[in-house]
């Protein structure tokens, strides 16, 4: 949590906290290294997961496509880090998905949640994306999951059961939520409003709150406070 100071003549407008809004380090795939978008991975044997240049209205110039095997069982693509979770709060997530032909069985999110030990707390829970008929073009969807008691922590992946097909993924946002019917649009660091806590597309984003206060200065340069 971080507070921002902007000068504007010999007034600072003081704006923060900063608050997460997305906790996804490379949520629109645009950060990429040997072809494969940064912080994620595939799941399952042999599953290709690579860059594409198909990527999703008001995102950048990139999206991931992961293309299924013959294999059976669940896979597909999972973020490399371990997210936070609250408690007897949601874990929310959107997602922006594209098939360019029908899957056999459905997209999910995957969600296993853990202690404070990393024991897995509850079953794996599994949330349908589509019925995997979807072919008109990029599609949006949200995941809301109940945060099990004593969980502290969560990982994601998206995939499916399918033996065949692919698919592609962009503008991904995880973040807690205590209502259970709340709703977030996708954000990142490069929308209007919101900063990336650290390296652009590498990192988590954050937006700050309504200005809180101004300063101005006496004669003698020390900071005069006033409310705005």
């Amino acid at each position: 949590m971080a507070t921002i100071l902007r000068s504007v003549g010999n007034q600072f407008r003081v704006v923060g906290p900063l608050t997460v809004a997305n906790m996804v380090l490379n949520p629109g795939m645009e950060s990429v290294t040997s072809n494969v978008p940064n912080g994620w991975v595939a799941v399952g044997p042999n599953v290709v997961l690579e860059s594409s240049s198909d990527a999703a209205p008001g995102s950048g110039k990139l999206s991931a496509k992961v293309t299924l095997p013959s294999d059976t069982g669940f896979k597909g693509v999972a973020s490399t880090i371990t997210y936070p979770a609250v408690p007897g709060a949601y874990f929310y997530m959107t997602v922006s998905f594209k098939l360019t032909s029908p899957l056999s069985q459905p997209l999910q999110v995957q969600a296993v949640f853990r202690d404070v030990n990393t024991n897995q707390v509850g079953p794996t829970v599994y949330t349908n994306l589509s019925l995997g008929s979807i072919t008109s073009g990029w599609q949006q969807a949200s995941v809301v999951t109940p945060v099990p008691d004593p969980a502290i922590w969560v990982t994601f992946a998206i995939g499916s059961t399918a033996t065949s097909g692919f698919f592609y993924l962009d503008n991904v946002l995880t973040r807690p939520s205590f209502i259970a019917n709340q709703t977030y649009p996708y954000v990142d660091g490069d929308y209007a409003g919101y900063t990336w806590q650290g390296t652009p597309h590498a990192s988590q984003t954050l937006q700050s709150t309504e200005p809180k206060q101004f300063m101005r200065f006496d004669s003698d340069l020390n900071p005069v406070p006033f409310v705005s």
